[in-house]
């Protein structure tokens, strides 16, 4: 179970860095190519959610990711517990 949250915090980790990497050395509507005509890093600012829905929502957005992520926290247990006694029988 630990190396779930491990593995998410990597993750988590890595995209803040990438994040102020990008937000502190590239100015905003900057793209690099990182693989040319398929895929570039690109400096732009979302103030909201994917594509921009609930801008300025920021009090909303970390009580919602924090409920997920406190569901999936209490969940992951107990789906495991089920699996091996699915496997058991």
């Amino acid at each position: 179970m630990f190396r779930y949250y491990f593995i998410a915090l990597c993750v988590i980790i890595a995209d803040h860095a990438a994040k102020w990497l990008v937000s502190t050395y590239m100015k905003i509507g900057h793209e690099i190519p990182l693989i040319p005509g398929v895929l570039g890093l690109a400096s732009i600012r979302n103030r909201g959610a994917a594509s921009g829905i609930l801008q300025e929502q920021i009090m909303f957005l970390i009580i919602a990711t924090t409920v997920v992520l406190i569901g999936i926290m209490l969940y992951l247990p107990k789906a495991r517990r089920e699996i091996r006694f699915c496997l058991m029988v």
